[in-house]
């Protein structure tokens, strides 16, 4: 089963994850995109165990801390940890070796990614290429590892948001990159506070100084959500934090169908 989350920064995309994190503990193994590519490397025996559980606690910090714009000092000391024993070259060639075997599957998503990003010529508006390897490639090892569930607040339709505070995203390519987007089995949409407003402004004007918080945006943003549950998904709720308070009422029955 795969959940992604999807909303602006700080709306309790994480908070909500790790909500459901809680709630699956018992039912379900819980995994991330990024972190079964690690299982996965580690199974081939591709990757040792040490190196596994130092990626492993990485992606856990990264999906459900409380924080996940402010690092912790654990995090910190594990990051140094894994900048010394670890061979990144030697990882990031296997994570490579996977892309390759899988990205045909998603090439007309790929091709309008690299279209748009290169329209924009403002390299300060750089869309991570990597972030986008580790969800196709997180995707595609779904099927293979069907016992867990991914939970993601940062997955393909988030990369809407993304490129559209990132490039001269119009309704037109919206719609175009979310029908292009993989089949998710279940979304959480959620919408942000008004009191966030200047704190969002002030994260996303370091990703692109030339945004404006508008109106225009806005509706985009409105539009997004309208779009996935028009084209890709009937299992998608929509609402503000409070509103995934009761979460096991929320999903119980989802889970039990």
């Amino acid at each position: 089963m795969i959940i992604e989350f999807f909303g602006l920064p700080f709306s309790g995309k994480t908070t909500i994850s790790s909500k459901l994190k809680s709630f699956f503990l018992n039912k379900k193994k819980i995994s991330s995109y990024r972190e079964i590519i690690f299982l996965h490397l580690y199974k081939l025996k591709k990757i040792n165990f040490l190196e596994y559980e130092i990626l492993k606690r990485i992606e856990y910090q990264r999906e459900f801390g409380s924080d996940r714009y402010k690092e912790n000092f654990f995090i910190k000391i594990i990051r140094i940890f894994f900048l010394i024993i670890i061979d990144k070259k030697k990882i990031q060639k296997k994570i490579d070796e996977l892309f390759e075997n899988c990205k045909n599957e998603y090439q007309d998503l790929l091709n309008f990614l690299s279209l748009k990003l290169n329209e924009n010529s403002d390299k300060s508006t750089y869309l991570n290429f990597d972030w986008i390897k580790h969800l196709i490639i997180g995707h595609s090892l779904a099927s293979k590892y069907k016992n867990f569930s991914l939970l993601n607040s940062e997955g393909f339709f988030q990369i809407c948001i993304s490129l559209t505070i990132r490039t001269n995203m119009n309704f037109n390519d919206i719609k175009k990159y979310l029908s292009l987007c993989p089949d998710i089995d279940y979304v959480f949409a959620i919408i942000s506070d008004r009191k966030d407003k200047k704190r969002i402004l002030n994260f996303i004007k370091k990703r692109n100084k030339k945004f404006l918080f508008d109106r225009t945006f806005i509706k985009k943003f409105f539009y997004m959500i309208k779009s996935i549950k028009a084209l890709k998904n009937k299992n998608m709720v929509i609402g503000r934090i409070t509103s995934f308070n009761k979460i096991d009422d929320i999903f119980y029955s989802y889970l039990d169908h």
